[in-house]
């Protein structure tokens, strides 16, 4: 990236003339709209916080959403861009088994129609970043510093009610919103997968696995990346 774009250690981009050096006048992030694209992006803003913050204060950074599931009944499409989004869609609608539902793990899995789609209505998809204070340095600081868990835990804690952000609304957001929003629920589900259980002392992966072994027929040995296949086939196993 430093290399696309011409950044250079130590230079201070908030000058015109340093400014005016790099190849690109600002970036579009385009990752994976669930949790692990969410962190993917916030590296990428880290990176570019930690060693260039003159860029984030000067509105360097957008990102391009697509949707994380689709809901198709007949001619009916409808877009959600969370898993939230789509679970308070589903608790409020009366024939949602109607409806077939495809989750959109990567980018790959949409197609070419659907990427015309997408950039047919450019501005619709695309978020910028704004860098509104001295608060939206603090969250990413306090979310990315391995010396301070004991924030991150109070923060997640604070934010265990925080309402899901609907993305086909929001065209703008602060990097702290961001950080509350998309961070806070990748660092949910980085705990749900780091942490076993206290009922059966499993993760949800190696948990899917032993399923999917204990509803097997056979007792022959199986090949790991068969095995891996027949996880994802029978587990909603979305991550890889």
């Amino acid at each position: 990236m430093m290399r696309i774009l011409g950044l250079k250690y130590g230079e201070d981009y908030s000058i015109a003339e340093n400014r005016a050096k790099l190849r690109y006048g600002g970036i579009i992030i385009l990752t994976d709209q669930d949790e692990d694209g969410s962190h993917i992006k916030g590296l990428i803003i880290n990176f570019l916080y930690t060693f260039w913050p003159q860029l984030l204060q000067s509105g360097f950074v957008q990102s391009f959403m697509t949707p994380l599931l689709k809901a198709r009944n007949g001619s009916e499409t409808i877009n959600f861009y969370s898993m939230d989004e789509y679970k308070a869609w589903r608790a409020n609608t009366s024939n949602a088994d109607k409806y077939t539902i495809k989750y959109y793990k990567g980018l790959g899995t949409s197609t070419s129609k659907e990427a015309r789609e997408y950039f047919s209505n450019f501005e619709k998809h695309l978020v910028s970043f704004r860098y509104e204070d001295e608060e939206d340095g603090e969250s990413l600081r306090m979310v990315f510093d391995k010396r301070r868990a004991d924030d991150r835990k109070e923060w997640i804690n604070k934010m265990l009610q925080t309402d899901f952000v609907d993305h086909t609304v929001v065209n703008e957001t602060s990097y702290r919103e961001f950080v509350d929003n998309e961070l806070f629920r990748y660092s949910l589900l980085d705990l749900k997968r780091s942490i076993p259980s206290v009922v059966d002392g499993l993760k949800p992966s190696q948990r899917k696995v032993l399923h999917t072994l204990l509803r097997r027929s056979s007792n022959k040995e199986i090949k790991v990346n068969q095995l891996a296949a027949a996880v994802a086939l029978n587990e909603a196993y979305h991550h890889g």
